[in-house]
């Protein structure tokens, strides 16, 4: 399975080994339809888009960012085959209108987003991609959760091209939290395997080299007592006062103490009134962007806080 590294399609493709690949590729050695259906679904790709960098406005995949860190939803065999198996409805349905129409990914996924594209084969692609992110959702145990797919604005593209057929911005934001609340669960679970513990580097011994005979050290020429030397300071070249014995050193700094994610929010936008967006809270608070997703998700939940979407369709945050 390959995928390309820049784009913004995120569309994966199960080819043959047999293919030499673009270092701009990114090829996976698993290439199995589960593994394909459940990176081609919503939850992959609304954890894809917040947790990889850009380029431009194209997706930068970052498989470290985006595909070490996913949860992937637990499936056993019996589950799998019915996955497996609208999975690859899926992408013989979209292989065969791309041999059809000589077109690639990125023209196929143009039409794809187009409302007015009625194409019955077309069509038919968008029903099952919203089959597909419903049963990811369920795999996961999550058959709660409303996507409501239909032509959004997605605030990650630039605004002349935002308009997806895609899950709604509320259910993209209830996704993530889940996704992070998940992604915390399975780190724990890690940690109590010890999967986590520090690694004891090993130092390598070192080989005793002969060493050559020192060369006699040359005697010194003091400078005259009058004469200051290149670096001595005087009234002249010290920019600053020089420290005396009885100069008082200076007090170590006191390292203020870490707030909870909820906590710092709540005490930022009390002292920041008005609606601040997501890059604002976590530029100012300097808090990993997970925790504080998961965190104003909380605070919105809880209805401690208020959230809003913006202009240029980006989500805001106000304090009550």
């Amino acid at each position: 399975m390959a995928l390309a590294r820049i784009s913004t399609t995120l569309a994966f493709s199960l080819t043959p080994n047999t293919l030499v690949f673009n270092e701009k590729t990114i090829v996976f050695s698993n290439n199995s339809l589960s593994l394909f259906f459940v990176l081609q679904s919503a939850p992959h790709s609304v954890w894809a888009w917040h947790s990889s960098s850009r380029l431009k406005s194209d997706l930068n995949y970052a498989p470290s960012d985006c595909l070490e860190t996913f949860p992937f939803p637990r499936l056993d065999d019996e589950a799998k085959a019915p996955l497996e198996a609208l999975g690859e409805r899926y992408h013989e349905l979209r292989a065969q209108i791309m041999r059809d129409e000589w077109i690639g990914l990125t023209k196929i996924y143009n039409r794809f987003h187009d409302p007015d594209e009625r194409d019955p084969r077309l069509m038919n692609l968008r029903e099952l991609q919203a089959e597909i992110d419903q049963a990811v959702a369920t795999a996961y145990g999550w058959s709660d959760l409303r996507l409501d797919h239909d032509y959004h604005r997605v605030a990650y593209l630039p605004e002349n091209d935002r308009l997806r057929f895609t899950v709604s911005e509320e259910a993209r934001i209830e996704l993530l939290h889940r996704l992070a609340l998940l992604n915390r669960e399975r780190y724990d679970e890690e940690v109590d395997q010890g999967l986590h513990e520090k690694k004891i580097k090993t130092t390598r011994k070192s080989t005793t080299r002969k060493k050559a005979p020192a060369k006699p050290a040359e005697p010194k020429t003091a400078a005259p007592e009058n004469q200051p030397g290149l670096f001595s300071p005087t009234e002249e070249n010290q920019p600053y006062p020089l420290i005396t014995e009885t100069s008082q050193a200076a007090e170590p700094e006191t390292t203020p103490p870490v707030l909870d994610p909820t906590e710092a929010i709540l005490n930022y936008l009390d002292t920041n009134p008005g609606w601040r967006r997501l890059t604002h809270i976590t530029a100012t608070l300097n808090l990993p962007g997970t925790e504080i997703l998961r965190a104003l998700n909380t605070l919105v939940a809880q209805n401690k806080i208020h959230y809003r979407t913006g202009p240029l369709e980006r989500g805001e945050y106000r304090g009550r």
